[in-house]
């Protein structure tokens, strides 16, 4: 139920920003959008969170900015239960990171990084 009352004034607080706000006013469209994202995230409510999302990814200024929707994206197909799709997304977040991860993987090689780990 918080989540709903949350939501609720982040998207008022949209409704109330004017055509050019994400170049007239970046941060506070940044901020009003990515709590509604997580909002919606977490009442289910994915029509909502593709749209703040999409909107996101298309404005913001840095990857940093977009982040934070792309962690929720990622979540919310796991939720979804489409794995392959979060896992794709999750590799491309981390490849734009700097860490790399091999696509496929053998016994032996997480066998060498438990030891490495041990010791």
């Amino acid at each position: 139920p918080i989540f709903d009352l949350r939501f609720f004034f982040f998207d008022n607080g949209i409704n109330f920003l004017r055509k050019n706000h994400w170049k007239e006013h970046y941060d506070l469209s940044l901020q009003l959008f990515d709590g509604a994202a997580k909002c919606s995230f977490f009442i289910g409510d994915n029509e909502s969170l593709n749209l703040l999302t999409e909107q996101i990814l298309t404005y913001a200024r840095t990857f940093q900015d977009k982040l934070n929707v792309m962690y929720i994206t990622v979540s919310a197909l796991s939720y979804a239960s489409r794995l392959p799709e979060s896992i794709e997304k999750g590799m491309i977040i981390l490849s734009k990171l700097g860490q790399l991860l091999p696509e496929s993987t053998s016994d032996a090689d997480i066998d060498s990084c438990i030891e490495q780990t041990l010791f």
